[in-house]
């Protein structure tokens, strides 16, 4: 499986071990991309929210 680079606007499932996904907000479009996090924008909260580089799932 190879990464695609994460690119603002692009939709994304968050990953399932964090407390955003049980709570029922999972996707989102990434805003903008750091060293480090993409910024996501999701969709249930409106909330723009950081997660570490990778962990995000690309979603067609």
């Amino acid at each position: 499986m190879t990464t695609q680079p994460q690119t603002p606007a692009r939709r994304v499932q968050v990953p399932p071990h964090t407390d955003t996904w049980m709570r029922g907000d999972r996707f989102g479009e990434i805003v903008k991309t750091g060293r480090k996090y993409d910024h996501v924008k999701m969709d249930k909260s409106g909330r723009t929210l950081k997660f570490p580089k990778g962990t995000c799932t690309p979603v067609d």
